[in-house]
């Protein structure tokens, strides 16, 4: 674990970045989540009941906190936080830019005028706010995690109920699909020959993987069972499965390298 003496107390970029690093570690655990209904955010929308497909928990994400240019989820696992009155349930997201609590449930506040109004209870935290982060486990049940973060301010936020770890409890993203290029040395018709490679850095696999490829160019014929153009899109591995931490390369020749950027995919945490 990281504890709070590595980082001396001290926020920092080098700091943010070395806690949010610890923090995209995938947590293994029980479920493939993705959330099943947020109809009327703040009212009684119930935000962990998950069941349709990881792109809805991208944009009730972005509906629950605010987004900046550039932010990317990266995971989204299902969890408490403690509190004075309780454990919370409700889900942990993890981004490129903070990690952010929201309660499962809304519930009843008064407003300024008196009247009570529904709300989710929500932290976001960027990753320069956190001054540590510790975890732990029951001695006597060590399948029961804990993990806690301490902000710059001593503001403390216990995460629990990371109950029955398996692979795939922190849900996946196309943010975990990574594209690499590179030039081989070689050359085809006088074009730079290029090798991307996609890598899947998803605890589970994603199949059914594709990638916006609009303009697309080679004079090298492509193998069609690693990646086959189809319109604006291209199929990775035949729609086969890309298992977690595997590479699958492909090589094109054209005079620059193409911006292959992750379009969809199917995830199976099973």
């Amino acid at each position: 674990s990281l504890e709070f003496n590595e980082i001396n107390n001290v926020p920092s970029r080098a700091n943010a970045e070395k806690i949010l690093t610890r923090l995209r570690r995938p947590v293994s655990g029980k479920g493939n989540f993705v959330i099943k209904r947020m109809n009327k955010l703040g009212k009684k929308a119930d935000v962990s009941h998950m069941e349709s497909e990881n792109m809805e928990v991208e944009k009730i994400f972005e509906q629950l906190f605010s987004v900046r240019e550039g932010e990317k989820l990266l995971k989204a696992c299902q969890c408490y936080l403690s509190s004075t009155a309780g454990p919370i349930a409700g889900l942990l997201f993890i981004s490129s830019q903070k990690v952010a609590f929201c309660s499962d449930r809304a519930t009843k506040i008064a407003s300024p005028n008196g009247e009570l109004v529904r709300v989710h209870y929500k932290v976001p935290t960027p990753p320069e706010k956190i001054k540590g982060l510790n975890e732990s486990e029951n001695m006597e049940k060590p399948s029961q995690k804990y993990m806690e973060i301490v902000t710059v301010d001593d503001f403390e936020f216990c995460f629990m109920g990371f109950l029955n770890y398996r692979k795939g409890y922190c849900q996946c993203t196309l943010a975990d699909v990574k594209i690499i290029q590179t030039q081989t040395g070689k050359t085809v018709e006088n074009k730079p020959e290029w090798k991307a490679t996609v890598k899947n850095d998803c605890t589970c696999t994603q199949s059914d993987l594709k990638l916006s490829c609009d303009g697309f160019q080679t004079v090298e014929a492509v193998d069609s069972s690693l990646m086959a153009k189809t319109g604006a899109e291209c199929l990775i591995n035949g729609g086969q499965p890309v298992a977690s931490s595997s590479n699958l390369s492909f090589n094109y020749a054209w005079d620059t390298s193409f911006p292959f950027k992750p379009l969809s995919s199917q995830i199976n945490c099973s």
